[in-house]
């Protein structure tokens, strides 16, 4: 599989535990992850969970059950990293109650 399919493939299992998540009839949800790396190869995932349904917005705990995200979310940065040699500390990813799913990265400051 190349690195691209297989970076499609960790956003849907994290957009379907998203959807998972979030009470039927939600119009957004929205989880964003941090990630943090040490020089050791050890690393800190955190993560904030919300969506709107009947337009309010709810903030909860994403429950993860199978612990895919501390699977997943490493992994996504390791292929993103090796494809593109960006390192992201933040990952916000948005999902439509149609199934569109919107990533935003960001990068910690290079100064």
């Amino acid at each position: 599989m190349n690195a691209v399919k297989e970076q499609q493939d960790i956003l849907a299992k994290l957009a379907q535990l998203i959807s998972d998540n979030a009470d039927s009839g939600y119009s957004t949800a929205t989880c964003v992850f941090d990630f943090e790396e040490d020089l050791d190869g050890s690393y800190a995932i955190g993560e904030q969970f919300a969506y709107v349904v009947e337009g309010r917005e709810v903030s909860t705990y994403l429950v993860d059950p199978d612990r895919e995200v501390s699977l997943l979310v490493p992994k996504l940065h390791k292929l993103m990293k090796e494809h593109t040699g960006g390192s992201w500390s933040e990952m916000t990813l948005t999902l439509a109650s149609d199934g569109q799913l919107k990533t935003e990265f960001k990068y910690p400051d290079a100064s």
